[in-house]
C-alpha cells in the first residue's frame, strides 16, 4: 500500500525527478518479481494438487486392494477351518473304522474257534453214528468251508 500511495500522491514535478523515476523502476522490478513468484507458486501449487490427487487415487486403490485381500484372507481362513474340521471327522471315522475292523476280526476268530469246537464233537458223534453216510452226502452237496490262517477247513 505504501508504494501505491507514493504513486498516487506524485505530483508532476516528481515525474521529472530522477530519484522518483529510479524508485518507480525499482517498484516495477519488484512487481515483476512478485508476479513471477506468484506464477511459479501457482504452478507449484497446481503440481502439488495434481500429486495429491494422484496420491489420493493411489490410496483409494490401495484401500480397495486391502479390502479385497482381507476378504480373500477371511475366505481362505474359513476354508482352512472347514478343512481342519473335515480332517478331524475323517480321522475319527478312520479310527472308528479301524477299531470296527479289529473287533470284527476278533469276533470272526472267536466264531471260528467256537465253530471248530462245536464241529469236532459232532464229527466224532457222526462217525460213530449210522447216519454218517447220509451226513457225508449232505456235506458233499452243501459243504462248509472255513478259512483260517491261510488254510481251508472243510466239513
Amino acid at each position: 500500500m505504501k508504494n501505491l500511495e507514493i504513486i498516487e500522491k506524485a505530483t508532476p514535478e516528481d515525474c521529472n525527478n530522477p530519484a522518483y523515476i529510479a524508485r518507480l523502476k525499482e517498484l516495477e522490478q519488484e512487481l515483476n518479481e512478485v508476479k513471477r513468484e506468484k506464477c511459479l507458486t501457482s504452478k507449484e501449487y497446481g503440481e502439488a494438487l495434481d500429486r495429491i490427487k494422484t496420491q489420493e487415487s493411489e490410496l483409494k486403490d490401495a484401500i480397495c486392494q486391502r479390502k479385497l485381500a482381507m476378504m480373500e484372507y477371511a475366505e481362505v481362513t474359513d476354508k482352512l477351518s472347514e478343512l481342519r474340521s473335515q480332517k478331524q471327522k475323517l480321522s475319527r471315522q478312520v479310527s472308528l473304522h479301524f477299531v470296527f475292523n479289529v473287533i470284527c476280526l476278533i469276533v470272526a476268530r472267536k466264531i471260528f474257534f467256537i465253530t471248530i469246537s462245536l464241529f469236532k464233537p459232532l464229527r466224532r458223534f457222526l462217525r460213530k453214528n449210522v447216519h454218517f453216510k447220509l451226513f457225508r452226502k449232505m456235506l458233499a452237496s452243501h459243504p462248509i468251508i472255513i478259512y483260517y490262517n491261510h488254510t481251508f477247513f472243510g466239513f
